[in-house]
């Protein structure tokens, strides 16, 4: 072999090394390629979506403080809420959890709590959200009960994303302290998962949750890793840590895990397996995404595209 030649590959391979390097993300080999065509639904500033086993699609809205309901068509079934504080009002929502279609967990951020509504989207209970969760059983009863106790403290807390499990326990993102809030079903206690005393699975900076079966699943942009946690909170494993550059959401679909990225989705098992990686040619970025029937929901902050897998 010439001494050019060698000197050719050397330098391609060190090339190569130095985009894996600088963008682990295009050490994931692209599987798939999805070009949206035009836009189903378009939003102000949409943060989230989620589908529910009944086909209806949630998407939060952030600057019309309102949760839009939507048929797979992209036609719109009905929106929820406006700007305030009262009971069914929002200040600057988040994340949307509609569990099984029986009831709807909101992410109300601004106003520092998680709503929930029945599936005829009446209003149902509240739970204030704080900061420092530790202080929650001198400072406030935390039921999720309305009128089962009296906030004395205002709630300070950012809530980010929610998601319930199939125990019926709730888990919130209290972005403040970087860490996920564990209720138990009846919402009397509160446990916090992820602070420095899980060490090397400490949460720096959650973005978004998901659960499958035993497992909760935190996104989280600084580990650039889906972090993984036992029902309880014990750290489990971390999925791609290091890699998952601008991860924005997580999702739990037919026994896998979807890393939303900012341009593409990259599919894992439940054990961290890589499955395959969807790049996503779209004309803004990804905030979220979400699959059902064999078709992505793939959503920016203005806009929602249907794409068939």
């Amino acid at each position: 072999m010439s001494w050019n030649r060698r000197l050719g590959l050397s330098f391609l391979a060190t090339l190569y090394l130095w985009l894996l390097s600088a963008h682990p993300a295009l050490g994931q080999p692209v599987d798939t390629v999805l070009v949206a065509g035009s836009p189903v639904a378009e939003f102000r500033r949409a943060t989230s979506i989620s589908i529910a086993a009944d086909g209806r699609m949630f998407v939060v809205d952030a600057d019309r403080n309102a949760l839009v309901v939507l048929r797979l068509s992209g036609e719109v079934e009905e929106i929820i809420g406006g700007p305030g504080t009262d009971e069914g009002q929002f200040d600057g929502p988040a994340d949307v959890d509609p569990t099984n279609g029986l009831a709807i967990y909101i992410a109300d951020m601004g106003n520092g709590r998680i709503q929930k509504f029945s599936r005829a989207f009446r209003f149902l209970e509240n739970l204030p959200v704080i900061s420092n969760p530790a202080l929650s059983r001198e400072d406030q009863d935390p039921s999720f009960r309305v009128g089962a106790g009296v906030t004395r403290q205002p709630s300070d807390g950012l809530p980010v994303s929610v998601i319930t499990s199939r125990l019926d326990d709730l888990y919130v993102i209290e972005s403040v302290s970087a860490t996920v809030i564990r209720w138990d079903r009846d919402r009397r206690n509160s446990w916090v998962i992820g602070n420095e005393e899980a060490g090397e699975y400490e949460l720096l900076a959650p973005v978004d949750l998901a659960t499958s079966g035993e497992y909760l699943f935190v996104a989280d942009s600084i580990q650039k890793a889906v972090m993984v946690y036992d029902l309880f909170g014990a750290p489990v494993r971390a999925i791609a840590k290091g890699r998952l550059v601008s991860i924005r959401a997580v999702k739990s679909r037919s026994g896998r895990i979807l890393a939303i990225l900012k341009d593409r989705i990259i599919e894992f098992t439940v054990t961290g397996r890589l499955l395959r990686t969807v790049r996503v040619q779209l004309p803004e970025n990804l905030v979220d995404a979400d699959y059902f029937d064999h078709r992505f929901f793939l959503l920016t902050e203005r806009h929602l595209y249907r794409v068939l897998d």
